[in-house]
């Protein structure tokens, strides 16, 4: 399998950037990730792109409209997170996933 992680960890430590602006920039940094897979990795593939989180539904929420703003000719679905995973990550933990949608 050729499976790439992309990890994102977002904190305010270091970064010179409040907690709420380093989000946003992680984020932005996932999205233009995402774009650049499409573009090349998955080009000329129909794709699937999930959200997922860890805690609050409408943190998955707002997850989830902001991809679905980045890919507005995709379906962009939302699911919780594994407990196996949140328990490490904690509430608020967001992920997301590209994959070649076979359907």
């Amino acid at each position: 399998m050729r499976v790439k992680n992309k990890i994102a960890i977002l904190t305010d430590t270091n970064s010179g950037l409040s907690p709420e602006q380093a989000d946003a920039h992680g984020m932005h940094e996932i999205i233009e990730a995402l774009k650049l897979d499409r573009k090349t990795r998955f080009a000329d593939q129909k794709v699937a792109i999930r959200a997922a989180y860890s805690g609050d539904p409408e943190i998955g929420e707002t997850w989830r409209n902001e991809l679905q703003a980045a890919f507005p000719d995709l379906l962009i679905e939302k699911d919780p997170l594994s407990v196996s995973i949140a328990c490490h990550t904690g509430d608020g933990a967001l992920g997301v996933g590209i994959m070649q949608d076979i359907w």
